[in-house]
């Protein structure tokens, strides 16, 4: 059976499969092909190496994959069910990585990893379950309250909080309880243990 390539559409070319996840959390992927040659033009004047290279451009269109460094997994950069929650944190300079992975990371070691966004006064972090099960169930316990985040001020005042639990030796985690689409306001939880 002549499988029809995801991205170009061409179904008379040598393809490879591939696994992609619509969201990290997916224990399985689907299975799609891609052509092992360049494809033809997308747009007027686009054009891509090989469908490979097509599928993790953000160049032209919107829910491209990328390749998760942790996991090596293709996963969508933004959720397909609601379009704006993006599935990829940058972190040691450049490395993107699926949430999945992230969180991971963030329950076993906490920030430490992210101090340089804290000192710029960035808030790194993400939603977690409702109640926060997942950060109590690591060990770690709320710090305060919930904070509101109307301006940088008050993000590089909770991001300096952070910082100084962190040089007391705890490990810190940034839970965003609501966050509005750029984050740029919105209500977080600092968490440490």
């Amino acid at each position: 059976m002549k499988h029809p390539c995801y991205e170009c559409g061409r179904t008379n070319t040598k393809k490879v499969a591939v696994e992609l996840f619509d969201t990290p959390w997916n224990e399985t992927g689907h299975v799609e092909y891609l052509c092992r040659e360049a494809p033809r033009k997308i747009q007027a004047n686009y054009l891509a190496e090989s469908c490979m290279d097509l599928l993790e451009d953000t160049g032209w269109d919107d829910f491209r994959y990328f390749t998760c460094e942790y996991c090596s997994r293709l996963v969508c950069r933004q959720n397909p069910r609601n379009g704006w929650h993006s599935q990829v944190r940058e972190v040691n300079d450049g490395e993107e990585v699926c949430l999945r992975c992230y969180q991971e990371e963030l329950l076993a070691n906490g920030l430490e990893t992210e101090r340089e966004k804290l000192e710029a006064g960035e808030l790194p972090g993400m939603f977690f379950d409702s109640g926060n099960s997942e950060l109590v169930e690591a060990g770690y316990h709320q710090v305060g309250e919930d904070r509101f985040i109307g301006g940088s001020a008050a993000g590089k005042a909770i991001a300096q909080e952070a910082l100084a639990l962190m040089d007391a030796g705890h490990k810190v985690v940034i839970g965003y309880e609501r966050m509005a689409i750029g984050g740029l306001e919105g209500t977080v939880s600092l968490w440490a243990k």
